[in-house]
């Protein structure tokens, strides 16, 4: 059998028991397909999920490149079938609507530069994932985010910066509300990219 491509951090294998079920956020892109593969590395169940953020029969032209186009949904479901998980795809485009693109049009109105990764992961993104794993009975929640989860001496889980400070994302995660951490683990946040790009390669995906 051909050994694991990445090395997996002693921390990442004792967050997760084995046999543990994950729902796994996925887009169908690199940072997705190596998250899952270590998840099923460690013995994992996985279930997958992709968001549906914009109602795309409004719109004149979604860029192909956009984690949400139907494009990215495909490649979702292709990636999913490669592991032969369970993958579906779940409609938040009423609440991405309220949370994150009305905020964002009134700040640009208010002439102030707004970010809506850090609304939609704090009251979209997050919150869902916990709301489908807690229905579907699954143990964790995981994404492709680059950024750890990490318990201390009281058993307390908190937020840290992921290992690749050139991709670090934790500031995108920052206002998840902290009790969300402690059943959500990030497979690539004690990788670096450039390792994540060599595993991709190794595993063929």
């Amino acid at each position: 059998a051909m050994t694991f491509p990445l090395r997996i951090d002693p921390q990442l294998r004792r967050a997760i028991t084995p046999g543990a079920t994950v729902l796994l956020g996925i887009s169908g892109g690199l940072d997705s397909a190596v998250s899952l593969a270590v998840l099923r590395e460690l013995g994992c169940e996985v279930l997958t999920v992709t968001f549906k953020n914009f109602c795309y029969s409004d719109q004149d032209e979604v860029g192909d490149k956009a984690c949400c186009s139907l494009d990215a949904i495909e490649d979702a479901r292709r990636l999913a079938r490669h592991f032969s998980a369970r993958h579906w795809v779940h409609d938040v485009s009423a609440a991405f609507e309220l949370q994150v693109i009305r905020p964002f049009v009134a700040e640009y109105q208010a002439a102030r530069t707004p970010n809506p990764c850090l609304v939609c992961n704090s009251t979209v993104r997050f919150p869902e994932l916990l709301q489908l794993a807690r229905r579907q009975g699954c143990d964790l929640v995981a994404t492709g985010h680059y950024a750890r989860t990490l318990a201390d001496a009281r058993g307390r889980t908190w937020l840290h910066r992921g290992l690749d400070a050139d991709k670090d994302q934790s500031y995108f995660l920052s206002r998840v509300p902290a009790a969300t951490w402690s059943r959500v683990v990030f497979p690539l946040g004690w990788s670096r990219k450039t390792e994540v790009r060599d595993a991709a390669r190794a595993l063929g995906l």
